[in-house]
């Protein structure tokens, strides 16, 4: 059986590929990096660009939001859930160690339910309140 090394060679067909595949999920950074860098843009990549100028990706204001986007919002929410401290000392923490807007780090801790819990929590363990 031989085992396959992985080299520049097997580096630059992944780069090449996940540049299209994130461009045509939202994000175009990996693409941009490898167009204003020294890369050699492969066929897929010179079609998307070209397309792309020609107008002919379109992407809907509605689109659903990037693979990547979604895992790290579902990372916060799970950093959040884990977190010690109060839920205001939970967002600022996740804004902070995840680069992430005020408004995204309320809306993953909405998800996580953790004002409820910490509300009924903090009531169960002082019923006078």
């Amino acid at each position: 059986m031989t085992t396959i090394k992985r080299g520049a060679l097997f580096e630059r067909l992944v780069d090449e590929a996940a540049s299209v595949l994130e461009a045509r999920d939202g994000d175009d950074r990996r693409l941009e990096r490898r167009l204003r860098g020294d890369a050699e843009l492969s066929r897929a990549e010179r079609d998307y660009l070209a397309d792309l100028v020609a107008g002919k990706i379109e992407r809907p204001a509605n689109r659903p939001k990037s693979k990547q986007k979604a895992v790290r919002f579902e990372l916060v929410v799970k950093f959040l859930r884990a977190h010690p401290g109060s839920p205001k000392a939970a967002i600022a923490d996740a804004i902070e160690h995840y680069g992430i807007s005020r408004t995204e780090a309320y809306e993953a801790n909405k998800v996580s339910g953790l004002n409820g819990r910490r509300r009924a929590a903090k009531n169960a363990t002082n019923p006078d309140k």
